[in-house]
């Protein structure tokens, strides 16, 4: 194993999306300085249940909940065989691959991040998992992920892009430069390429509360801030690139790319990983910009939500 050994818990349900986020993980980080632990909550009785379960009157056997407890244990042994498969195309040792298989405690969302505490590098859950009627609902859990898992970078797979792509979304903030030294940790060894981009919004001028009178005033005023914003960025640009190459990404896998006057950011970002083919997306959970007020938390929960064939890192 490597010095720089990154521990990766990815949470499981025993769907092909499970399996899809498993190949992603596989893809993009180098075999010998990778540790996977696949993490499955299981439920004995469907969630359906769970209220019924505690009433002093429940008889397992009449809602054959054994039957349903070995059905979920056979989905996660034919998974595991399935995973394992995946990860030994991309040669994953099988020394670097645990799978812990739990009872549901508290929830699976809380289960999950218990787990979460334990020491990784990175949370890795899929955008969707099993039918809702299976019981097995990972899609469920993952925005719950996102809000919860604040400790530790937490990545949501949409789709198992085989991009080594990724776009590094930033402002001025210091949540967004951890955001760049994060991705120079995590993949100084990984054969990626990076694409640091900052997204400003544009200004409706056609907002009716402005009076024709104002309009050149605030066009005047918000020229001078966007040619700060600007100014500013440049100099981010420089330090997110030499903080990269310090972290061990060649210069030549660095491209820097400022885009102004758009109506969403969020849209904007989606929008160049798929024209582009990135698949991989990371944001600082928050970050200001004093010029734009551009709170990258809000985005980040937005590319969420529209980057569905794309995996989304929120770094914290």
């Amino acid at each position: 194993m490597s010095s720089n050994l990154k521990r990766l818990l990815v949470a499981v349900d025993g769907s092909d999306y499970s399996l899809e986020t498993v190949r992603y993980v596989a893809n993009l980080f180098p075999p010998e300085s990778t540790e996977v632990v696949l993490f499955n909550v299981m439920s004995k009785v469907p969630e359906s249940y769970r209220d019924v379960e505690a009433s002093p009157f429940f008889n397992p056997e009449l809602l054959r909940a054994k039957v349903w407890a070995a059905q979920q244990e056979k989905i996660m042994k034919e998974f595991q065989e399935k995973a394992r498969v995946v990860l030994s195309e991309y040669q994953v040792p099988e020394k670097a691959v645990t799978v812990k298989m739990e009872e549901l405690k508290e929830g699976v969302a809380r289960d999950i991040l218990a787990e979460s505490k334990l020491g990784y590098d990175a949370v890795v859950v899929g955008r969707r998992g099993l039918n809702p009627v299976s019981g097995l609902i990972m899609g469920s859990v993952s925005n719950k992920l996102v809000d919860k898992v604040t400790h530790a970078p937490i990545a949501v797979v949409g789709g198992a892009s085989l991009s080594k792509k990724i776009i590094l979304a930033i402002d001025n903030s210091e949540g967004a430069m951890r955001a760049v030294d994060y991705v120079g940790r995590m993949f100084s060894d990984a054969d990626v390429k990076v694409a640091i981009i900052h997204v400003m919004r544009g200004f409706d001028f056609m907002n009716p509360e402005l009076t024709q009178e104002l309009i050149p005033i605030f066009q005047a005023e918000i020229e001078a801030d966007l040619k700060r914003a600007e100014e500013a960025i440049k100099t981010t640009f420089k330090n997110a690139t030499a903080n990269l190459e310090n972290a061990g990404i060649d210069r030549s896998r660095i491209t820097q790319e400022m885009v102004a006057g758009v109506n969403s950011r969020s849209e904007s970002i989606v929008s160049m990983a798929t024209e582009y083919g990135y698949g991989t997306i990371v944001l600082g959970r928050t970050g200001i910009s004093k010029v734009e007020q551009f709170l990258m938390g809000r985005v980040s929960h937005k590319v969420i939500q529209l980057a569905k064939a794309a995996a989304v890192w929120v770094v914290n």
